[in-house]
C-alpha cells in the first residue's frame, strides 16, 4: 500500500521518484492502471502488466506538469536544443541547474540525417520499454538541432550520391567508405563536443561519465571518436 501511494503521489506532484515496478504488487499495478482507466484483467501476466505500468508513467512524464520538447528550448554550444526532463527542472532559466535539480543522466539524442530535433517527442517511452531501471532515475535529455547543410539538416556535409555508388561496389567501396574522413567531419566533432561539454557544465558533472550520447547512421564514427576524445580530455 506505500508504494501504491507514493506511486499516485509521483502521478500528482511529478516531483517524487518513480517506484520501481518490480516494487509492486501484481495488485498493486492493476489499482494503478484501473485508476487510470487503462483496462486489465486477472489473467494479464506480470510482464504486460509492467509494459502498460511503464508505458503509463512515460506519458505521465512527458505531458504533465514537466518540461516538453515543445517548450523548453536552450542553446548549449553552437546548436538550438530541445530540453526535456522527467522531474521538473527548469533548464533554460539557469546556467548551472541547482542542487536539487542536477539529473542522474544527460542523453544528448542527436538526430539522423535530414530529420530534426522533433523526433525524439517520444523518447521518455522509448527508454522506459528497453530499460526498466529508468523508471527510478532523473533523466534530462538534451535533442540539438542540426544546422542545414545543402539544403538538409546535418551534422557535416554528405554527398548520399557518392554513398551510394560506393555501396554499389560492395566490399571495396564499403571499406572505401570506413577510410574516408568526410569533409567538415573533423568540425561536425568538435560542434558535438561542445555541446557535450556546456550539457555537463549546465549539470555541473565534473566530467562526461554520466553524459551519454545518442544517435542515428551519419554520427556513428563522430560519437565513438567523440566519447574517446571526451574521455582523455
Amino acid at each position: 500500500m506505500f508504494a501504491l501511494l507514493g506511486c499516485l503521489k509521483y502521478f500528482s506532484k511529478q516531483t517524487e521518484s518513480l517506484p520501481n515496478p518490480r516494487d509492486l504488487s501484481d495488485d498493486e499495478l492493476r489499482e494503478i492502471l484501473e485508476t487510470e482507466n487503462i483496462s486489465v484483467s486477472d489473467s494479464d501476466q506480470r510482464k504486460d502488466l509492467e509494459q502498460k505500468y511503464l508505458t503509463l508513467a512515460a506519458l505521465k512524464m512527458s505531458v504533465s506538469g514537466t518540461p516538453s520538447l515543445h517548450k523548453e528550448r536552450k542553446k548549449l554550444g553552437a546548436f538550438e536544443c530541445y530540453v526535456l526532463n522527467n522531474y521538473g527542472a527548469k533548464p533554460k532559466s539557469h546556467s548551472t541547474l541547482p542542487a536539487g535539480h542536477v539529473p542522474d543522466v544527460a542523453i544528448v539524442c542527436l538526430h539522423g540525417f535530414g530529420a530534426g530535433a522533433d523526433q525524439f517527442e517520444n523518447i521518455f517511452e522509448m527508454a522506459l520499454r528497453t530499460h526498466r531501471n529508468l523508471a527510478t532515475k532523473r533523466l534530462l535529455i538534451v535533442c540539438p538541432q542540426a544546422e542545414e547543410i545543402g539544403g538538409a539538416p546535418a551534422w557535416f556535409p554528405l554527398d548520399p550520391m557518392k554513398w551510394m555508388m560506393q555501396f554499389a561496389q560492395g566490399e571495396a567501396g564499403i571499406a572505401r567508405l570506413i577510410r574516408d574522413v568526410p569533409p567538415g567531419m573533423v568540425e561536425g566533432r568538435a560542434k558535438i563536443l561542445a555541446c557535450c561539454k556546456a550539457v555537463a557544465d549546465l549539470c555541473g558533472f565534473n566530467d562526461f561519465g554520466r553524459v551519454i550520447i545518442s544517435g542515428f547512421s551519419q554520427v556513428h564514427r563522430v560519437n565513438f571518436i567523440a566519447c574517446g576524445d571526451a574521455d582523455s580530455s
